[in-house]
């Protein structure tokens, strides 16, 4: 009757997760000037939601395949439903609904790792869209406290050509870590094209963001919902 019961809750919280939505924070320009135009020399910036606050990273069952022991993506959970999310970038309108605050027609979006400060000894792996369904190691790994040698990965989806639509939207970039404790990691977009004056950038960096991933320990709760709902690791 108990196991039921703990089985029932584990459905009830399987099922709302399926439905719950996460957080899209989406790269556009800082219009410093305020004519509604990305202007050259305009630095790029998060528009509406912006990256902060703690974002948890859980234990995975058993026998999973992932490169740390604390993870976050897409995968369905009944603990912080809602942490996980999805770095984007706005679209010109070109192959997209136009959005407001878009960065320059040609601009090449990427995001850089700027920092990774945690636990002595500890690791933060990054993975690249669903990379884990087919490699057991992260894409990159960054040794907490040290430089991150400027690791970029790419936002918008097309490529780097004048005129070209800056929109971008990966789903399934996923994170994880090897020990527990609090990693402060700071984000800075960058234009990566060569559309600007004098063939660089149209758009100067943003300021850094950052975002704290929080490995919580392994409490039985946390490793019996990880079993009980069948969670796969990144």
């Amino acid at each position: 009757m108990i196991r039921s019961g703990f089985l029932g809750i584990v459905l009830t919280c399987a099922a709302a997760v399926s439905a719950a939505a996460h957080s899209h924070y989406a790269a556009g320009v800082n219009d410093l000037n305020g004519n509604g135009v990305a202007d050259a020399g305009e630095p790029l910036k998060f528009i509406g939601e912006t990256p902060g606050g703690d974002y948890h990273l859980l234990p995975k069952a058993a026998g999973a395949r992932y490169g740390g022991y604390y993870s976050l993506d897409e995968q369905p959970r009944a603990l912080f439903p809602n942490d996980y999310f999805t770095f984007t970038a706005l679209s010109d309108g070109t192959y997209s609904v136009v959005e407001d605050g878009h960065a320059a027609s040609g601009a090449f979006i990427w995001l850089e790792i700027t920092s990774v400060a945690g636990p002595a000894g500890g690791n933060l792996g990054y993975w690249e869209e669903n990379r884990s369904f087919f490699h057991s190691t992260p894409t990159q790994t960054f040794t907490a406290n040290a430089p991150t040698g400027g690791f970029k990965f790419v936002l918008s989806e097309g490529i780097d050509a004048p005129g070209e639509d800056p929109l971008g939207h990966i789903h399934n970039r996923g994170w994880t870590v090897d020990l527990p404790g609090t990693y402060v990691v700071g984000f800075t977009l960058y234009d990566m094209g060569a559309q600007g004056p004098g063939g660089g950038p149209i758009h100067t960096p943003s300021q850094t963001y950052f975002v704290n991933f929080v490995a919580v320990p392994e409490p039985g709760t946390i490793a019996l919902l990880s079993v009980a709902l069948g969670v796969v690791a990144l």
